[in-house]
C-alpha cells in the first residue's frame, strides 16, 4: 500500500487524534457514572482498547481487510508483520486499529454500574475480533487494493467514515448488552418516571465531548487516506454537525424538559457527529447543518422510547450511535452529491441499498452480539450481584475506592447502625480530606455528648424512680394513719355530740371533712404515681368496653347530675386498659363536676387522624380560661377554691401523664360560660397479634 510521506504523516496524525477518542470516552462515561462506579468505568475504556489492538492485529484486521473470500471474509494479513508491510500499510492497520477500539468502547458506557469487568472483556474479544472485522470486510474490504471487494461495497453501499461501520456496531452490540443486563437498581420504580443518577463529574464529561470533538477531525479527516483538498470540506462539515446537533437539542429539549440540562448538549452535539460521519465527504455545509440537526431530534425521540421500554442506557449511547449512526448513512442516499459519490446508482436505488446495510448490521451485530452474549451469560453471570452494585464496581471489582466514597460509606453505616465510634480516612491537604476531618470531630464531639446525656439521661430515671417510689410508699403508709384519725374523729362526732357545745361540733365536722380531703389527695397522689409506662401492660384495647365500664361507674354522679351522656363508636387501639379507663374518667368526672348551672351535656368522639387517633370529650359546662391552659395540667394546680370545686387538682395531670405514656398529646379549646372540649390522640398501633 504505497503513500506519499505527506500522506504517512498525516493518517499517522490522524490516527493519533482519533487515540484521543478513548480518553474522551473515558471521561465521558466516568463523569457521567456515580462515584462508586468512575474508576471501573475508566478502567473499562483503557481495558477494551488494549484488547482491541491485541486482537485486531492478531486476526481481525486480516479479517477486515485480507484478501476477500466471496466479498465475506479476509483471509491474509493475520499476526500482521510491520516491517515486512511497509509503512503505507502499517500506518493503515495503526489507523484502523483506533476505529475498531472507538467501536469497541462505546458499549462500555451504556452497561456502567452493573456489569462485571470479565463479562465485558469477554464482549470486548467478541466485538473486536469477529462481530466488527467481519462486517468491516463488508463494508470496506478491498480498500488496501483500491476495489470494493466486500458484498455491501460492491452493491454499492456508502459509508465514508463509519456512521454504520464504527458506530451503528458499537451501539447495536451494546444495545444487546443492556437488554441482557437488565437496568440499574432503582431506575425505573414500580410507580412514577424513571429515576435519573446524576453523573459525579459533568465538567469532566463535557471535557470528554470536547475531546471527542476533536478526536473526530482525525476520524473523519483521516478516512481520506490521504493529505488532499478534500479534507477542509470534511472537516468544516463535521464541525458544523456537530454545532447544528448541539443547538437544534438545545432548542426541542429546553421546553420540554423546562431547563438547558447538560445531556442535551453533550449527546445533541455527539449525534450531530455521528451522522455526518458517514457523509462529510459529499455534502454541502447547508445539507451538514440539517443532517446535524436531525440527527439530535432522532437522539432525543430514542431516548423517550429507551426510557419507554425500560432499557438503561447509562450515558445515552445508544440513542447517539445507533439513532445517529442509522440517519447519518441514510443521508447520504438524500442529501450527497452523487458525482462525488462516483456511484450510477440513483437516489431511491442508492437508499434502498443504504437501507440493506443498516438491516444487515443490526441482524449481525445485534442478533450475533446477542446469541452469544447470551451463552456466555449462561456458562457465567455477566451482572454484578445486587449487593456488589450496591457498593459500587470500584470497590467489588477492583478494592479501589475515593475519598468521597469513604465518606459516604462511613456516613451510610453510621446512619444504619448508629455507630457513632466509626471515622472517615483523612487523606490530608485535599478538600474531601478536610471535609472528612471535620466531619470526623463533629461526631467526636456528638458521641461524647450523646454519652453524656445517656448518663444524665440515667440518672434522671434513677430519681424518678426514686420520687416515684418515695410517692407510692408515702401515699400507701399515710392511708392507714389517716383512717384511723378519721374513724376516731367520726366517733368522737357520734358519740360525744350532746356533750359539746356547738363550736366543738363544727371543730370536730372540720377534723372529719379535712381527713376525708386527705384521704382523696393521697388515693389521687397514688394514682399518679402508678401511671407508668410498660410494654407488658398495653395490649388490644376495646374503647367501647373502656367507656362502658367508666359509666357504670359514673352512674351515680350522672344521676344526681341528671347529666347526658353521648358515646360514638369507639376503636380498638392498642393502649394500656386500666389507664385509658382512668383518663376517660377524670375527663368524664370533671365535666359533670364543672357544669355550672346547666343540665350536663357530654359528647365523646373518636376520628382517625393519618397514623393516629383523635378522642375529643366535649362539655356544656363552666368553661376554662385558656390563659390557664399550662396550669391545668400541672400538678396541685387548681383554678378554683375548694368550697365552690372540691378536689385535688391531680385530676388532669394523671390524664396527660396518661396520654403522654401511649406517646400521644393532649390539649383543650374552651370558651368561659360555653363548655370545654379536650382532645387527646393515641398512636394507630395495633397489638401484634391482630
Amino acid at each position: 500500500m504505497e503513500m506519499s510521506n505527506l500522506d504517512l504523516v498525516w493518517v499517522a496524525l490522524c490516527a493519533g487524534l482519533v487515540f484521543l477518542m478513548q480518553p474522551g470516552f473515558m471521561c465521558l462515561e466516568s463523569g457521567l457514572t456515580r462515584s462508586k462506579n468512575s474508576i471501573n468505568v475508566a478502567v473499562k475504556n483503557i481495558a477494551d482498547f488494549a484488547v482491541s489492538v491485541a486482537l485486531f492485529w492478531a486476526f481481525g484486521f486480516a479479517l477486515m481487510f485480507g484478501l476477500t473470500h466471496v466479498g465475506v471474509i479476509g483471509t491474509s494479513g493475520f499476526l500482521l508483520p510491520f516491517r515486512e508491510s511497509g509503512a503505507g500499510l502499517t500506518v493503515f492497520f495503526l489507523y484502523q486499529a483506533m476505529f475498531c477500539g472507538t467501536a469497541t468502547t462505546i458499549a462500555s458506557g451504556a452497561v456502567a454500574e452493573r456489569m462485571k469487568f470479565g463479562g465485558y472483556l469477554i464482549g470486548a474479544i467478541v466485538l473486536s475480533s469477529f462481530i466488527y472485522p467481519i462486517f468491516g470486510h463488508w463494508a470496506w474490504g478491498g480498500i488496501i487494493e483500491g476495489e470494493s471487494a466486500g458484498w455491501l461495497s460492491a452493491m454499492g453501499f456508502v459509508d465514508f467514515a463509519g456512521s454504520t461501520v464504527v458506530h451503528s456496531v458499537g451501539g447495536w452490540f451494546a444495545l444487546a448488552l443492556v437488554i441482557l443486563l437488565g437496568p440499574r437498581e432503582g431506575r425505573f420504580p414500580s410507580e412514577g418516571p424513571p429515576r435519573k443518577f446524576t453523573g459525579q463529574n459533568i465538567p469532566n464529561a463535557l471535557l470528554g465531548v470536547l475531546l471527542l470533538w476533536i478526536g473526530w477531525i482525525g476520524f473523519n479527516g483521516g478516512s481520506t487516506l490521504t493529505a488532499d483538498d478534500s479534507v477542509p470540506l470534511i472537516l468544516a462539515n463535521t464541525m458544523l454537525a456537530g454545532s447544528a446537533g448541539l443547538l437544534a437539542a438545545l432548542a426541542i429539549g429546553w421546553p420540554i424538559r423546562g431547563r438547558p440540562e447538560v445531556d442535551l448538549m453533550m449527546n445533541g452535539s455527539l449525534a450531530g457527529l455521528v451522522a455526518i460521519t458517514a457523509n462529510c465527504h459529499a455534502v454541502s455545509a447547508p445539507s451538514a447543518f440539517l443532517i446535524g440537526a436531525i440527527a439530535a431530534v432522532v437522539m432525543l425521540a430514542c431516548t423517550w422510547l429507551l426510557e419507554w421500554f425500560r432499557i438503561d442506557d447509562v450515558v445515552g449511547a445508544i440513542p447517539v450511535h445507533v439513532g445517529a449512526g442509522v440517519w447519518g448513512t441514510l443521508a447520504v442516499a438524500l442529501f450527497a452529491d452523487t458525482e462525488l459519490l462516483q456511484t450510477s446508482l440513483s437516489r431511491p436505488a442508492l437508499l434502498g441499498i443504504q437501507l440493506l446495510g443498516i438491516g444487515t448490521c443490526f441482524l449481525w451485530v445485534f442478533g450475533g452480539s446477542f446469541a452469544l452474549m447470551w451463552f456466555v451469560n449462561r456458562l457465567i453471570p455477566i451482572r454484578v450481584t445486587p449487593e456488589q452494585e450496591h457498593i459500587g464496581l470500584n470497590v467489588a471489582e477492583h478494592g479501589t475506592t475515593t475519598e468521597t466514597l469513604d465518606l459516604l460509606s462511613v456516613m451510610d453505616s453510621q446512619a444504619n447502625t448508629g455507630d457513632l465510634s466509626l471515622r472517615v480516612p483523612v487523606e490530608p491537604f485535599t478538600e474531601i480530606g478536610q471535609i472528612a476531618e471535620l466531619y470526623n470531630r463533629v461526631m467526636e464531639t456528638l458521641q461524647r455528648t450523646t454519652r453524656d446525656l445517656k448518663r444524665n439521661v440515667s440518672e434522671l430515671e434513677r430519681s424518678n424512680e426514686d420520687l416515684r417510689q418515695f410517692a407510692y410508699a408515702a401515699s400507701h403508709d399515710l392511708q392507714e394513719p389517716l383512717r384511723a384519725v378519721a374513724g376516731y374523729c367520726q366517733l368522737l362526732q357520734m358519740e360525744a355530740k350532746d356533750g359539746l357545745n356547738a363550736e366543738a361540733l363544727q371543730f370536730i365536722h372540720n377534723a372529719v371533712e379535712g381527713t376525708k380531703r386527705m384521704q382523696n389527695l393521697i388515693h389521687d397522689l397514688l394514682d399518679y404515681s402508678l401511671v407508668t409506662t410498660s410494654e407488658e401492660s398495653f395490649r388490644s384495647t376495646d374503647c367501647n368496653q373502656v367507656l362502658q365500664d367508666v359509666l357504670s361507674d359514673l352512674e351515680a354522679p350522672i344521676n344526681d347530675a341528671q347529666a347526658v351522656v353521648t358515646c360514638l363508636e369507639m376503636p380498638t387501639i392498642n393502649a394500656d386498659a386500666r389507664q385509658l379507663k382512668q383518663l376517660f374518667q377524670n375527663l368524664m368526672s370533671n365535666a359533670i363536676k364543672y357544669r355550672g348551672a346547666r343540665r350536663p351535656e357530654i359528647r365523646i368522639t373518636a376520628e382517625r387522624k393519618e397514623l393516629e387517633w383523635l378522642f375529643a370529650v366535649m362539655d356544656n359546662g363552666i368553661g376554662v380560661d385558656s390563659r390557664h391552659e399550662e396550669k391545668v395540667f400541672a400538678i396541685f394546680q387548681r383554678l378554683h377554691t375548694q368550697d365552690a370545686y372540691p378536689g385535688s387538682g391531680i385530676g388532669l395531670a394523671i390524664c396527660k401523664r396518661v396520654v403522654e405514656n401511649h406517646t400521644g398529646r393532649i390539649w383543650f379549646e374552651s370558651e368561659l360560660g360555653s363548655g370545654s372540649c379536650f382532645y387527646f390522640t393515641i398512636p394507630d398501633k395495633r397489638a401484634d397479634w391482630l
